[in-house]
């Protein structure tokens, strides 16, 4: 216990000292790394709650439509669901089959009954093909933002490492360029060249770390959430064109 206790402030102290001791180069990276790490943890935090956010709502969504004998009866009740890519795939439908059914129509409240149910008007095959289409649209749409979730944890994954090595590279070869100049080989001269040259990879490694462990488990979320996406697009193309396709 006494030596973990210990070793902390020892890692501080001599994090703090490399950085003092790293030329400007060095100094530049790190700070950037430090910068590229606080925005990293600030992404995570944000999308881990929109996530959690979002497939809580999700099974919210999924639950109250399921208890619906009619797929546009949340449309008609004005029931939201804001924070689920399935409400956005869901509301594109309705707007579909209302704007499809309007023209037949000179009023569009004629569409509605009491009770709440849209009437059992029909649509040419060609018009349930426009839905679908709008629908499909709109969930590539979702899947595009979903995606862009992981872009900047992905681009910290794959860059900061190598960005720390540039450092340290640029550290060691600084290093003997002054050993060669010296003549000079004496350890407690090179060391802490080297230790400040080394500190840029820690530092890379300090942003990566975290990145790619959120990136598969907020990959994990996101995936769960597209193949939610998917098989709600399908139930709602499915419904329509059981409710709405003319039949000749």
């Amino acid at each position: 216990m006494f030596a973990l206790s210990v070793s902390h402030p020892l890692a501080t102290a001599s994090f703090l000292t490399a950085f003092h001791q790293a030329d400007i180069t060095g100094k530049i990276i790190v700070l950037m790394l430090l910068v590229a790490s606080a925005y990293c943890w600030m992404l995570i935090i944000m999308n881990w709650r929109a996530l959690n956010r979002a497939q809580r709502e999700s099974g919210r969504f999924k639950y109250h439509f399921a208890r619906e004998n009619h797929p546009m009866n949340l449309h008609l009740q004005r029931k939201k669901f804001p924070h689920t890519p399935l409400f956005s795939i869901y509301d594109t439908a309705c707007r579909g089959v209302v704007e499809e059914l309007s023209p037949a129509v000179e009023n569009p409240d004629d569409l509605f009954i009491k009770g709440g149910l849209i009437q059992e008007a029909k649509l040419s095959p060609l018009k349930v093909d426009s839905i679908r289409d709008k629908i499909e649209r709109r969930m590539a749409d979702e899947a595009v933002k979903l995606e862009g979730v992981l872009a900047y944890l992905g681009a910290a994954v794959n860059a900061a490492p190598f960005l720390g090595m540039f450092g340290t590279v640029l550290g060691v070869m600084s290093t003997f360029a002054e050993i060669g100049e010296t003549g000079s080989v004496v350890i407690s001269e090179v060391a802490p060249g080297i230790s400040a040259a080394l500190i840029t990879t820690v530092m890379g490694l300090v942003v990566a770390l975290p990145a790619s462990i959120a990136y598969s488990v907020l990959g994990r979320k996101l995936r769960t959430l597209a193949v939610d996406m998917d098989n709600f697009t399908q139930e709602m193309n499915s419904l329509i064109r059981r409710h709405y396709l003319r039949e000749y």
